[in-house]
């Protein structure tokens, strides 16, 4: 809610945003006690991306230290001193900053040692792209016993002839029967079960039933997920709530479950949008660094390993997902540069033989990925002296407007000219009328922000960044002008009464 309000009230005058959180990170080996507290690097990563005047860092301080004194003296330096990292922590005195080094993998030989022949694993989200290239996996490592459970399942079994004699091959159920012959083909057995990761008492019922038909539970692999969207300034909490819920609830919904199980791994599917978000990922950012810090905290007779995925090609929820059509240039971009699933796979073997608590998977640089370090604001700022980020990247828009509608009479005001030019440079389009909306000419919430920071720059007016999604260029140029004008005698009139003019007030 903070960030929504310096969205309709913040301007664009530069800001630090500091957020202070205890036993958040593990640093040393120490305990981690607050996973759910991971949940703040989400907003704390995304809103300099979606507002470029304002940076964010994240204080973590020492859960285990005694005495309230330490902890204020450790988190008033960071405050007032010259250093300005991102993602900080105290632990014992000492001020660590997170970072990333490169792993090398080497090829592994025969089974990995978390595999055991025939075993048994769970997949939430079993019948999604990224779920079935890992059981694919399984089955050709182990000949594993497979449990694929979904929000949606398959018919029984009887059905399957007659539901692919009757539907294509991109049906969505007659891919997933398909699959399950596939994995059953390498020497797997499959049983296939409807459940809501996030449903206690559907998850529990998962985790009897495995146990009747295959005896045992070896592992489990969480790769349910809702693919997040939209900006900070326009999400609701239910839309946020539903990204949140299969990574945050359906963990501790599966930690309840399987509190009676003794498994040999869990591998907890995360993204590298934990730690290297876009804009309009702030739910999804979050959820995933919730996975990162679970990993942590709950390393113990089970190997907990969270990977931080890049984008998949041909599978995953970045080719699953429909997006708007100035985005999808963006996307196919992602998708070219993305994991391919045999290397996926491979990869996935592989940390199974060198299991860590937290691995990134980035198919690029990590480092540019993650863009330049934060500087502390300057001398006479306080906390304003934000460093100006890297521009978003964004595909250029692709204009909707039906055939035959010129979007209106033409901008004839000074500021509806300021204004159109100002659409026509940031979505490529050559001709603005006062009737036409700026989605409806292919912008975007990204975009949104490019444009309300130059109109509020060329004319001076701050913007209501809510009201600005949904109004015509018409519309928006009459409400500049009024606050022009509103503003006007206020100006004159502190020019008549300014004490250090000789007036009396």
């Amino acid at each position: 809610w903070l960030a929504q309000a310096l969205a309709v009230h913040g301007g664009t005058t530069p800001l630090g945003l500091d957020v202070v959180s205890r036993g958040m990170q593990e640093v040393a080996g120490e305990p981690l006690r607050h996973p759910e507290h991971a949940t703040l690097l989400g907003p704390c990563r995304v809103i300099p991306r979606e507002h470029p005047s304002i940076r964010c860092r994240s204080i973590d301080l020492d859960a285990h230290a005694e005495g309230l004194e330490a902890l204020g003296q450790a988190l008033l330096a960071e405050l007032t001193g010259a250093d300005w990292d991102a993602v900080v922590a105290y632990r014992g005195g000492h001020r660590w900053v997170q970072g990333f080094e490169p792993v090398r993998l080497g090829p592994v030989a025969g089974r990995p040692a978390l595999l055991r022949e025939r075993g048994v694993y769970l997949i939430t989200g079993g019948l999604g792209g990224i779920g079935l290239v890992l059981a694919e996996e399984l089955a050709r490592a182990a000949r594993a016993r497979l449990v694929l459970t979904g929000r949606r399942g398959l018919p029984d079994r009887a059905q399957w002839p007659a539901w692919l004699a009757a539907h294509d091959a991109q049906d969505r159920v007659s891919r997933g029967i398909r699959a399950v012959q596939a994995l059953e083909a390498l020497g797997a057995e499959v049983l296939v079960l409807e459940a809501d990761v996030t449903d206690a008492a559907a998850m529990r019922a998962v985790v009897a039933r495995a146990l009747e038909r295959f005896g045992a539970l070896h592992g489990v692999i969480h790769a349910a997920g809702v693919p997040g969207g939209g900006i900070i300034a326009l999400k609701t909490r239910e839309a946020a709530a539903a990204v949140l819920a299969p990574k945050v609830t359906g963990t501790l919904v599966l930690e309840a479950a399987l509190r009676e199980v003794a498994l040999d791994v869990l591998v907890l599917c995360s993204s590298i949008a934990a730690v290297a978000p876009p804009g309009g990922q702030v739910d999804y950012s979050a959820g995933n660094a919730f996975l990162d810090a679970y990993a942590r905290a709950r390393q113990g007779t089970a190997r907990v390993v969270s990977v931080g995925w890049d984008t998949w090609q041909e599978v995953g929820m970045a080719v699953e997902t429909a997006v708007p059509a100035a985005l999808r240039a963006a996307r196919e971009e992602a998708l070219r540069q993305g994991i391919r699933p045999r290397e996926g796979a491979e990869l996935f073997r592989r940390l199974l033989a060198r299991p860590m608590p937290h691995v990134v998977v980035s198919t690029r640089d990590l480092g540019a990925r993650l863009g330049p370090p934060a500087v502390a604001p300057g001398p006479g700022a306080g906390r304003a002296g934000a460093v100006e980020p890297a521009p978003l990247a964004t595909a250029p828009a692709v204009g909707l407007r039906a055939d035959g509608d010129d979007g209106g009479a033409a901008p004839e005001t000074a500021v509806q000219r300021a204004i159109a030019e100002i659409w026509q440079e940031v979505l490529g389009v050559e001709r603005v009328g006062l009737a036409d909306n700026f989605f409806d000419l292919g912008g975007h919430s990204l975009l949104a922000t490019q444009v309300i920071a130059r109109i509020e720059a060329r004319l001076g007016v701050r913007l209501n960044r809510m009201d600005f999604m949904f109004q015509t260029l018409g519309q928006l140029a009459a409400a500049c002008e009024e606050r022009l004008t509103a503003a006007a005698p206020a100006v004159q009139a502190r020019g008549r009464h300014d004490p250090a003019q000789g007036g009396r007030g």
